[in-house]
């Protein structure tokens, strides 16, 4: 039990969030000067992952919350005549001084689009993040069977979550938009879903993430059962590293 628990599951929910952010949202090549025109019909859905994060649902939607283009996956247009103006920092190469890690440093102005994306406005992605009954006692046993200790609460995990979007709003680029982390308590069960059973559960807490917290993307993603649910709403999920390259194709 306890090894079938372990298997695919490295990373904790703070750690996969600032790992994942890092990957997915921030920008890896800077040009000197580039002019972003926000305009036509959003692409078709796709999906893709970095560092075992995996996203479903409305894959491309990182360059929609980013840069303000065409709304990915919905077919929606953006706002039309947005436009945003990208350029590098002058006289900071890094994003993040001292960082060996960080993208380069990019400055931005104008419009970005606004909302480019369910759960992205011009000024906000939401992010949701979903509590379980026994998310902190799987985390303790995940910690127990790897020699170490967690004893941290859900309020520790929440506050830590909190202080990384806080960090990368800081000190990335978003293009004029601010991470909003949205903590709700779901009705599933990690233990559960990780045996394969609970989708109903699953998919009542997904229609949470995207109808209520209206989520662009969910952290928490970390059995089939919700991921699942979270791309039939429309919600990328992170935190999969597990599942096949058929399971993220056919999900493209």
């Amino acid at each position: 039990m306890e090894r079938r628990l372990l298997r695919g599951y490295g990373p904790l929910a703070a750690m996969l969030l600032a790992f994942v952010l890092m990957a997915v949202f921030v920008p890896t090549v800077a040009s000197q000067r580039e002019v972003v025109q926000v305009s036509g019909a959003g692409t078709g859905a796709g999906s893709g992952g970095s560092g075992g994060g995996a996203t479903s649902g409305a894959g491309g939607a990182a360059g929609a919350a980013g840069a303000g283009g065409a709304v990915a996956g919905t077919g929606t247009p953006a706002s039309a005549g947005a436009t945003g103006h990208v350029a590098a920092c002058g006289g900071q190469k890094a994003q993040v001084p001292n960082d060996p890690y960080s993208p380069p440093c990019i400055a931005f102005s104008g419009g970005n689009g606004g909302a480019t994306s369910p759960g992205v406005t011009a000024t906000t992605i939401n992010i949701s993040y979903r509590a379980t009954s026994d998310s902190t006692t799987f985390q303790q046993q995940l910690a127990a069977l790897g020699g170490a200790q967690f004893n941290d609460t859900e309020a520790d995990i929440q506050r830590t979550i909190q202080g990384l979007a806080q960090y990368f709003n800081t000190h990335f680029q978003f293009y004029g938009r601010k991470l909003n982390v949205e903590f709700f308590n779901g009705t599933g069960s990690l233990t559960n879903e990780l045996l394969g059973q609970g989708q109903e559960q699953a998919n009542a807490d997904a229609v949470t993430a995207a109808q209520t917290e209206h989520a662009f993307a969910e952290l928490n993603g970390v059995t089939e059962p919700y991921d699942d649910a979270l791309f039939q709403q429309k919600v990328v999920a992170f935190g999969a590293p597990y599942l096949s390259a058929k399971w993220m194709n056919d999900r493209s």
